[in-house]
């Protein structure tokens, strides 16, 4: 029986029995790796000079100057600036920034020694420049923001974890000259290819540093694709659908499940714009809401007739979906950051599920969302696209680049992780409040129709349904994008907010082709259905299917409790909570900026297109 780590709990960092590090040194790649020991209460300067002297590398005279003649880097990728930063078992990479070191020779001519001298000249012009720049900034070590890996009596101490969050990763700066260049520049020419690239503003990397991997059966209906996936797959979201045996051929249930996923593939659509995506989305979770709810009544009428209520039935069945994180360039398990077990809660949450995470340094790192087994799988997409995205929004992210000009003290590692967890935070008070406005409207439903039915009043049905019957083009998608009108979204208002109107409003449910996407919110209004008084026996029966669904609500939380532990069971998986992580430095600016960003990202819809047009005129507001 395997032993995991719930997702809101961090893995146990081990204790090595020696004191002293050992860890394996090379010089710019090309040379051969050797094995340094070091107690790490050393200065990173001493560190530095140790291991110049372990790969018996120089560079001319000047000695005082070899923090800025040389840059440390774990496998010659994110740069390292502090001891703490690294960890028993890292291989570290000795790069030149900016003159070329040679090898110690037995002997060396007077050419040599000029040679050296010119080199060593050039470069302290060169570093004097940036000192000023470097004086800004002081790396804040966060090594306790990943988890480290868990005891393995098997596991080799020579063993190499090298893996570094991609998102710091893509962020380092190539300032290093290559080692092969040919011997015939001189050093004028090079201090001017290192100026011309110094100032040359860093490009944001095309598309996210990490990927999130997941089987093709877990993805929710062939996002975009409905045609590869017929009736006859069972990996599907129509066959897992979680109706009882016979009820798939149902009409009403076909219907619910067939908007679904045109939702869905709305959503899911790349061509999609932020208005369709966002409102597609919210509708397909409050669909797949309602249909459970369906089920939940109907499982609850199968209890009470009874008691062994079948347990072969597919009512709301559980599965679970494991999530990959790797290193889009390496393909190696990335590091499961701060942010990103933060952001598992508030996924989970939000679809109804539950998660854990299977962590081990440099060598897994995995996401398993499970119960409903549908829930499970938007859960799934949902964290998929929003951890590449933020990723990617944490390495665009620039701090200390405000137009005050003032700085701070906070490194660009420790800023960007505030950056991202502040992102996180905001999708966390955005799902909280969704949850909530959801189960106010519930109640309030409820109360109008009770008040009605006591005081002979009429319920006027409109005042209190959601908008989930915006009008939908039947026609397939093609390079413009679906054709919808939706109303205006809450998330979409300048304090992002929701209103009651917002949550309340109510379609007909029919098919409308919105003739340009930007009148989708000035056709809005034509799209909704005209409040429906109800009446007589039709609020009697009315006041009574809402209480069915007040009833259901509470069915359902408890077979969704009751599912996941069956999961859990039939795979053998016991849970365990680990260590709390380590407090650390944070920047509280990026925090509060990756709070107002995280209104880009809708964990209820796929990305949203990322154009710097778009980007640009939104900080011009």
């Amino acid at each position: 029986m395997s032993t995991l780590t719930p997702s809101t709990m961090t893995v146990t960092t081990p204790q090595h029995n020696h004191s002293m590090l050992r860890v394996k040194i090379q010089y710019n790649h090309d040379g051969p790796k050797r094995l340094l020991r070091f107690d790490p209460s050393i200065d990173f300067e001493a560190l530095l000079r140790k291991i110049v002297a372990k790969l018996d590398v120089i560079t001319g005279k000047d000695n005082d100057l070899i923090q800025e003649v040389y840059q440390l880097t774990l496998e010659g990728d994110a740069e390292v600036q502090e001891v703490s930063e690294i960890e028993h078992g890292d291989t570290l990479v000795l790069i030149p920034k900016l003159s070329r070191p040679v090898k110690k020779e037995p002997t060396e001519n007077v050419d040599d020694d000029d040679d050296d001298d010119d080199s060593v000249q050039d470069a302290t012009e060169e570093m004097l420049q940036k000192k000023e720049a470097k004086k800004r900034e002081e790396t804040i070590a966060l090594s306790s923001d990943s988890d480290s890996e868990e005891d393995d009596n098997s596991e080799d101490e020579e063993e190499v974890n090298d893996q570094e969050s991609a998102w710091e990763a893509s962020s380092s700066e190539e300032e290093s000259d290559d080692d092969s260049q040919d011997s015939d520049f001189d050093a004028e020419e090079e201090g001017i290819m290192a100026a011309a690239k110094k100032q040359q503003k860093r490009r944001p990397p095309p598309e996210s540093p990490l990927q999130v991997l997941m089987d093709e059966k877990d993805v929710p209906a062939a996002p975009g694709k409905p045609s590869e996936r017929d009736d006859t797959n069972n990996g599907g979201l129509e066959e897992a659908s979680t109706l009882v045996d016979g009820a798939g051929k149902n009409k009403a249930d076909r219907a619910v499940k067939d908007r679904i996923i045109k939702l869905l593939n709305t959503g899911f659509h790349s061509e999609s714009n932020e208005h369709e995506a966002r409102n597609a989305m919210k509708l397909a979770q409050r669909l797949m809401r309602k249909h459970n709810l369906s089920q939940a009544i109907l499982l609850k009428e199968r209890e009470a007739k009874n008691n062994n209520s079948g347990s072969n039935d597919e009512v709301l069945k559980g599965g679970m979906v494991k999530v990959q994180i790797v290193n889009r360039k390496t393909r190696k398990p990335a590091q499961y950051a701060r942010w990103i077990s933060n952001l598992c809660s508030p996924v989970a949450k939000n679809f109804g599920v539950k998660v854990y995470n299977q962590v081990r340094r440099g060598h897994r790192c995995t996401v398993v969302f499970y119960g409903i087994y549908t829930n499970a799988q938007l859960a799934g997409y949902a964290f998929r696209v929003a951890t590449e995205r933020i990723a990617q929004m944490t390495a665009e992210y620039t701090p200390n680049n405000n137009k005050q000009g003032t700085t701070t003290n906070i490194g660009t590692k420790s800023a960007r992780l505030s950056y991202a967890l502040g992102i996180v935070n905001g999708i966390s008070e955005e799902v909280n409040r969704n949850l909530q406005l959801e189960d106010e409207r519930r109640q309030r439903k409820l109360d109008r129709a009770r008040l009605a039915v006591s005081t002979g009043e009429a319920y006027e049905e409109s005042d209190d349904e959601d908008d989930e019957g915006e009008a939908l083009d039947d026609s397939e998608h093609d390079n413009d994008g679906p054709s919808f009108s939706f109303p205006r979204s809450a998330a979409q208002r300048h304090d992002g907010a929701p209103t009651h109107q917002d949550d309340e409003e109510e379609s007909n449910g029919e098919s409308t082709t919105a003739k340009e996407s930007s009148d989708a919110d000035g056709d809005a209004s034509k799209n909704l259905k005209q409040p429906a008084t109800v009446t007589g026996d039709d609020l009697n029966n009315r006041l009574h299917q809402l209480e069915q669904e007040e009833q259901a609500a509470i069915v359902l939380v408890d077979h969704g409790e009751k599912v996941a532990e069956d999961v859990l069971k039939e795979h053998e998986i016991k849970l365990r909570t680990g260590r709390k992580r380590k407090a650390i430095n944070f920047d509280r600016k990026s925090f509060r900026k990756g709070i107002e960003d995280s209104k880009e990202i809708d964990i209820n819809q796929r990305a949203l297109r990322d154009k710097t047009r778009v980007k640009k005129e939104k900080r011009e507001r």
